[in-house]
């Protein structure tokens, strides 16, 4: 459908903020001790996993809207296997801070190393939010020669 409108770039800053957010939460709930930050961070990381998967499957669905040129291949690439590797790291990480939540008794160390595994999602989703930026900023992927988003004219 030529009008389509495209969906991931609408959808791909809500993880970036949630799990940037959820992070500092987090860990803030362990440096105070507090119940209520860690409820808060969980949720966060919840909602910025469902972003995550979300964002994904829109990326799958709209790369072929995207005319690939060899000058943006690679990148487009690098952001794609980003953003893959981003999802299940955080889906992981998920996983891993809900059982600490329902197994109340866990070590605060125990989450630490699950904070640690959520920095290195950070990085991974940093890093495809800049691929992800080359592929607007630098290449013009996914805009129309009229300066619109493709679909939009």
């Amino acid at each position: 459908m030529p009008n389509e409108i495209p969906i991931h770039p609408m959808l791909v800053h809500f993880p970036i903020a949630l799990l940037i957010t959820g992070f500092l939460v987090e860990l803030a709930s362990l440096l105070f001790r507090r119940d209520w930050l860690a409820r808060a961070g969980l949720l966060l990381l919840l909602a910025g996993t469902a972003g995550a998967v979300a964002a994904v499957v829109t990326g799958d669905r709209e790369e072929d809207k995207i005319l690939e040129t060899p000058a943006i291949e690679h990148t487009l690439e690098e952001h794609e296997d980003g953003g893959k590797l981003t999802m299940w790291v955080f889906i992981a990480v998920a996983l891993a801070r809900s059982v600490a939540a329902w197994r109340r008794s866990l070590p605060a160390a125990v989450r630490w190393v699950i904070l640690a595994a959520w920095l290195f999602g950070l990085g991974s989703l940093f890093y495809t939010a800049w691929h992800g930026g080359e592929l607007v900023y630098e290449h013009g992927a996914g805009i129309s020669a009229s300066g619109s988003a493709e679909g939009q004219d």
